[in-house]
C-alpha cells in the first residue's frame, strides 16, 4: 500500500506540473475540476481519501501532501480494476486474453488481428 501510496503522490506531482505548463502555454483555459488518478490498490486509494493519520512516518511528509490535494480537489484518487487498467501488462502476469486485449488497447497491434 505504501508503494502504491508514494506512486500516487509522484503521479499527482507530473499531473499538475503538466496542467500548469500547459495552462502556461495559453493554448487553453484552466482545467478547473481536480485531476483524475488511477489506483488499482485499494487501500491505497481509500487512505488518500480518509483524515485519520498513520502510524507510518517513512514518506511522512507525502502522505500528507496527496491528502492535501485530494482534501482540496485538486486531485482524485479513484480505484481501478486490472480489466480496465491497460499498464497492467506492464507489470503483473495476465490471463493471455486479458493481456492481448490491453495490447490492443494500447494501440500496439490491431484489436481484428488478436485471436481469442
Amino acid at each position: 500500500m505504501e508503494a502504491k501510496f508514494v506512486a500516487c503522490y509522484e503521479a499527482s506531482n507530473q499531473a499538475i506540473w503538466l496542467r500548469n505548463f500547459v495552462s502556461g502555454l495559453q493554448l487553453m483555459d484552466l482545467v478547473k475540476r481536480p485531476l483524475q488518478l488511477y489506483c488499482d490498490n485499494r487501500a491505497a486509494e481509500l487512505y488518500c481519501k480518509s483524515d485519520k493519520s498513520s502510524v507510518i512516518e517513512t514518506h511522512r511528509i507525502k502522505f500528507l501532501v496527496i491528502k492535501d490535494r485530494v482534501r482540496n480537489n485538486i486531485v482524485s484518487v479513484d480505484n481501478i480494476s486490472t480489466s480496465h487498467n491497460i499498464a497492467d501488462q506492464l507489470t503483473k502476469r495476465l490471463p493471455s486474453k486479458v493481456f492481448l486485449e490491453h495490447v490492443a488497447h494500447m494501440g500496439m497491434t490491431n484489436p481484428n488481428d488478436i485471436l481469442v
